[in-house]
C-alpha cells in the first residue's frame, strides 16, 4: 500500500480568480491594476535520443518555457496600452534590453494574501501587444482587452 505521508493537508481547490501580476510598481502600475487574466506558462523537458548497439534510449534534454500571456483591460486614455507599447519601443531602440522580474501572486481560496503563492519570472520583457479594432458596426459595447506576451528566462516558486 502506498505511503500517505506526502499527501497534502489542504483540500481546497485553487481559484482561477485570485491572482495579481506585479512587474515594477513604479513603471507598470497600470499593467498590474488592469490585468484581468494570466496563464502560468507551459514548461516542457526536451528529450534526446541515444543509441547503443540495437537499443534506443532517451535522456532528458533542455527545459523550454512558453511565453507568459496576460490580458489587460484597456482604459479610455490608453495609458495601460501605451505603458507596454513604450516598453517594446524602448527595447527596440537601445543596446541594452530593459528587463524586469515579475511576480505572479496566486491567492488562497479564502483570498488571504499571507497564504498566497508567489511565482517569480526572471528577466521578463514584452514581445507583443494585441491590436485594438475599432468598429462602428458593433451594436453592443464590449470594452477593449488586449493580450500581451512576455519572454523571460525562467520561473520559480518563491
Amino acid at each position: 500500500m502506498p505511503s500517505q505521508n506526502n499527501l497534502t493537508t489542504n483540500h481546497n481547490f485553487l481559484s482561477p480568480t485570485g491572482f495579481k501580476l506585479v512587474i515594477n510598481r513604479e513603471k507598470f502600475a497600470n499593467t498590474e491594476y488592469f490585468c484581468t487574466s494570466a496563464s502560468l506558462p507551459n514548461v516542457s523537458l526536451g528529450v534526446a535520443e541515444t543509441n547503443f548497439q540495437q537499443f534506443k534510449g532517451y535522456v532528458p534534454g533542455d527545459v523550454t518555457h512558453e511565453e507568459l500571456t496576460v490580458r489587460i483591460a484597456v482604459d479610455e486614455d490608453l495609458v495601460v496600452y501605451k505603458e507596454i507599447l513604450d516598453w517594446i519601443y524602448r527595447n527596440r531602440d537601445v543596446k541594452e534590453i530593459e528587463v524586469h522580474d515579475a511576480t505572479l501572486l496566486i491567492m488562497s481560496s479564502s483570498f488571504d494574501a499571507s497564504k498566497s503563492k508567489q511565482i517569480q519570472l526572471t528577466n521578463m520583457f514584452p514581445t507583443s501587444i494585441a491590436s485594438l479594432e475599432f468598429n462602428t458596426q458593433n451594436t453592443d459595447v464590449e470594452y477593449f482587452q488586449a493580450d500581451v506576451s512576455f519572454r523571460y528566462d525562467y520561473y520559480k516558486f518563491l
